[in-house]
């Protein structure tokens, strides 16, 4: 989806690493999210839960260590994209719960871009919700009163590969390596 959107709007691509928090009982259902600063959001929803503390404490660290092997291997040692004092897009296959996109936000705005907007194909209406107050605008497709899960709306939901994301990365800041500026 970004590199898509960065080709349409001749923008540099780069990539933000939130991971979910999943449920002990169910890992693909989303309590939470961790920033790639590891910020640990929980969601309101199950705050009141009471989390078995060795759980929460192993997948934390199961979650951190995948950021940091994405972001070596997708930056190959590069620097992020500087993103202070302009508008950063944020998009993703869809928002389900919305705790992972919100882990996006804040990691986003700690790098003080003039607004945050998110773009994306579908997201829940409590999602949309949730994110709203965040960002400057939201610009989803549907947003379905019926949602389940995002790989519903897909005919094809096959994850995006390590190897596939890399070489979008690699097209896109050779593209822009004239604007060297854009990069830390």
């Amino acid at each position: 989806m970004g590199y898509e959107l960065s080709l349409r709007w001749n923008a540099p691509l780069d990539v933000i690493v939130p991971r979910k928090i999943g449920a002990p009982f169910d890992p693909e259902m989303a309590i939470g999210a961790v920033t790639e600063e590891g910020e640990v959001i929980l969601d309101e929803h199950f705050r009141s839960w009471e989390l078995d503390e060795v759980y929460l404490k192993r997948i934390l660290e199961e979650e951190k260590r995948e950021i940091r092997r994405r972001l070596e291997l997708y930056r190959g040692g590069l620097k992020p994209l500087i993103i202070k004092d302009r508008v950063a897009v944020l998009t993703d296959d869809g928002i389900a719960t919305g705790s992972t996109m919100k882990a996006a936000v804040l990691s986003v705005k700690a790098k003080a871009p003039r607004e945050v907007v998110i773009a994306v194909p579908v997201a829940s209406p409590e999602a949309v919700a949730l994110l709203e107050p965040l960002v400057s605008g939201i610009c989803a497709l549907d947003v379905p009163a019926y949602f389940m899960a995002v790989g519903q709306f897909f005919e094809d939901f096959t994850q995006t590969s390590d190897q596939t994301v890399c070489q979008l990365l690699k097209e896109s800041r050779e593209k822009f390596k004239e604007r060297n500026e854009d990069y830390a």
